[in-house]
């Protein structure tokens, strides 16, 4: 163009270039621009939302650092605290352990020596009840009048020598065979017997007198046993005699236990007879009865009598019965007919 004409470009120079492409295509890349810009500013929101968020989580680290600074003196501080005072627990720990061995060990040493004095204790009170047992036999096989004198566990009661219920007192005390007393039983038992404890006599001055009381029980015990071969027949008669009675006496039970059975076969029906009664009266009541006063056809009944009543002879102020109302009404007709009778036919028609 410049070839043909050097001044066209001038010409032109200044002057609006003509868009050779359509409107069409104009407004799509417009709405593409647009969407660009929009995309590109939605873009940037998201930037701008994200830096302030590291900015706050930024300062919720440092204030999270901080504190983790400050928790950290403060737990190596309790470290050392409880340091300190974990090895004072561990001194006194020791020192305790310490004391306790020593208290162990004497505790050793005091219960040796009271197993020993118990065992000393339990030998003694075995030799101290064999004595008391030798005793008391030595006081048994001797004369009753010595022993009502001389011995405590006998007393005298109109004149017959009574020997008390404490004659296994001995062994009693001291708990059964099979149980082991305490040693603080065992001294106070001890005690007791002690203050209680009389002076010890003892009858016999030489064993052949305890080998004579021996002879003496063997001739008791001789001609207790004659004594008793010589009672045998009547004992037998006598325990005839038990049987006999034994049998008339269950027969008698038997007839009384027969008695008790009728009588109570005879209480049972009379009390299911009253239950009947009591049930056939129930229905009287409660059926027959209730019908009777209460009844629908009884209240129709009582109203119409009470509105005849009221009409013909008066009001019922005084709560007549239907019955009462009933005999007033029929005096109050007999009356009208009577009346009626002495009236002239013209008149009554």
């Amino acid at each position: 163009m410049t070839d043909v004409d050097p001044q066209y470009f001038t010409e032109l120079r200044g002057r609006v270039i003509k868009d050779r492409s359509s409107l069409r295509t104009y407004i799509a890349d417009t709405k593409e621009v647009f969407r660009t810009r929009l995309l590109a500013g939605q873009e940037r929101d998201d930037c701008i939302r994200i830096d302030q968020q590291f900015d706050e989580e930024q300062k919720r680290l440092d204030k999270i650092k901080r504190k983790y600074r400050q928790y950290v003196a403060g737990f190596e501080e309790f470290l050392s605290r409880d340091h300190e005072e974990s090895m004072e627990v561990l001194r006194k720990a020791e020192e305790t352990a310490r004391v306790t061995v020593e208290l162990s060990n004497h505790l050793r040493d005091v219960s040796k020596a009271v197993g020993h004095i118990r065992l000393q204790v339990y030998v003694l009170e075995e030799a101290w009840r064999m004595v008391k047992t030798c005793q008391r036999f030595l006081y048994h096989v001797a004369p009753h009048s010595w022993r009502s004198q001389h011995d405590p566990a006998c007393s005298r009661e109109s004149g017959v020598t009574v020997t008390s219920k404490k004659t296994e007192e001995v062994f009693s005390r001291h708990g059964a065979a099979e149980e082991v007393a305490s040693l603080d039983s065992l001294i106070e038992i001890f005690q007791q017997d002690i203050a209680n404890a009389d002076k010890p006599t003892m009858y016999f001055e030489d064993p052949y007198d305890l080998i004579n009381i021996f002879r003496a029980m063997e001739l008791q015990n001789l001609n207790a046993m004659l004594h008793c071969e010589s009672l045998a027949a009547p004992l037998v008669e006598m325990a005839a005699s038990v049987v006999r009675t034994d049998v008339a006496i269950k027969g008698e039970i038997a007839e009384i236990i027969e008695g008790i059975q009728d009588l109570e076969l005879a209480i049972i029906w009379e009390e299911s007879r009253a239950e009947s009664l009591e049930d056939y009266a129930n229905y009287l009541l409660q059926g027959v009865f209730r019908e009777l006063v209460c009844s629908e056809t009884v209240l129709y009944l009582f109203v119409f009598i009470e509105d005849t009543y009221e009409h013909c002879v008066a009001q019922n102020d005084a709560n007549l019965d239907s019955y009462s109302m009933m005999r007033s009404i029929e005096r109050v007709l007999e009356e009208l007919n009577s009346q009626l009778d002495n009236l002239p036919v013209e008149v009554v028609l």
